[in-house]
């Protein structure tokens, strides 16, 4: 089972543009969010229950960073 922890999905979202833009707007919108708040709002709706972004986010560790985002209909790098 995958469980949020912020700093994977802060190495997640460096790499990943759609996520930057959703958590950056969850914080816009509603003043005073936290960034843990906003990041666990978006693991919990973009991140769970999608296959890529699962793996992706099962692949970033402590020291890991991802270069480049796995091409979905393959495990080969875009």
């Amino acid at each position: 089972m995958v469980k949020f922890n912020i700093e994977k999905m802060r190495r997640l979202i460096a790499h990943d543009l759609l996520l930057t833009v959703i958590c950056d707007r969850i914080r816009r919108e509603e003043i005073g969010r936290s960034e843990e708040r906003a990041l666990e709002i978006v693991f919990n709706s973009e991140v769970l229950g999608d296959s890529v972004l699962e793996r992706e986010y099962n692949r970033v560790t402590g020291q890991d960073v991802i270069a480049e985002l796995s091409d979905p209909w393959n495990d080969n790098p875009i």
